[in-house]
């Protein structure tokens, strides 16, 4: 089952929205959309082991709309842009 909205999750565990995002954050230390985003970045690792894979390619495969935005969050989570994670890798 494809959850589009935080409202469907909570539905889904019988849990009105604020209290699914307290009980979620309480269990995992994170909010759905940093889940989220961690998944999407997990995966753009993945793809930038290859070295044909451009980054405007993986950002977009990986649902973020701008290769900026996607290089924003990358950084934020990893501690590198994604060329220089691809970089260290292929050194």
């Amino acid at each position: 089952m494809l959850f589009r909205s935080l409202d469907e999750l909570a539905e889904s565990a019988v849990l009105s929205t604020a209290h699914f995002l307290q009980m979620f954050r309480k269990s995992t230390g994170n909010s759905p959309h940093q889940l989220v985003l961690h998944r999407k970045v997990e995966r753009a690792k993945e793809m930038l082991r290859t070295a044909e894979a451009r980054v405007l390619d993986v950002a977009v495969a990986c649902g973020f709309k701008t290769q900026q935005h996607f290089a924003r969050v990358f950084r934020r989570v990893c501690g590198t842009s994604p060329t220089e994670y691809r970089q260290g890798l292929l050194r």
